[in-house]
């Protein structure tokens, strides 16, 4: 696992940021690791935005691809790879819940893949990768091997998200 603080400037973090709480179009969506709208009750949504599933792109993956081409080199170097493919890019968004719970433990996918999560917000609300514990914080970048479980905390008093790219 590797962890950059501050992989973009100062003003392209809240460009970023103010992108994705401004101009992103986000849904409701069912949770992948429990399949329920309501992740664990009612007080806590998630949203979503797909930027790339597949074949499938938004109108931001040209703009994504373009800010974070730099990352996906490092991850590559990182990882011994020459090449990344990506398998899905996608904008998450929490908002504000009571529950102290962390959500369940998963893996984004069966196939062996790489995930990075880009961090738009500082808010609370801490991730989980094995038993590593990482912060959320506005212009971190954490990458680690895609069959470690993970999970996060919901955020209890700010607005969460995350940028969640799966490479292969």
């Amino acid at each position: 696992m590797l962890i950059l603080d501050n992989v973009f400037s100062e003003q392209t973090q809240k460009e970023i940021e103010y992108n994705v709480f401004r101009n992103i179009e986000f849904y409701h969506k069912q949770h992948a690791v429990t399949g329920k709208k309501s992740i664990l009750h009612s007080d806590s949504d998630f949203w979503c935005h797909m930027v790339c599933d597949g074949e499938e792109k938004s109108g931001c993956f040209d703009n994504i691809i373009s800010t974070f081409n730099p990352i996906f080199k490092l991850i590559g170097k990182h990882f011994n790879r020459d090449k990344l493919e990506i398998e899905r890019i996608k904008i998450n968004l929490f908002n504000p819940s009571i529950d102290p719970r962390p959500l369940p433990f998963h893996i984004d996918s069966p196939q062996k893949h790489i995930v990075g999560l880009y961090y738009v917000n500082n808010s609370n609300g801490d991730t989980i990768i094995g038993k590593r514990f990482v912060s959320p914080k506005r212009g971190r970048f954490v990458m680690f091997d895609g069959s470690t479980y993970h999970t996060h905390f919901l955020p209890k008093f700010f607005k969460r998200s995350t940028i969640n790219f799966n490479l292969t």
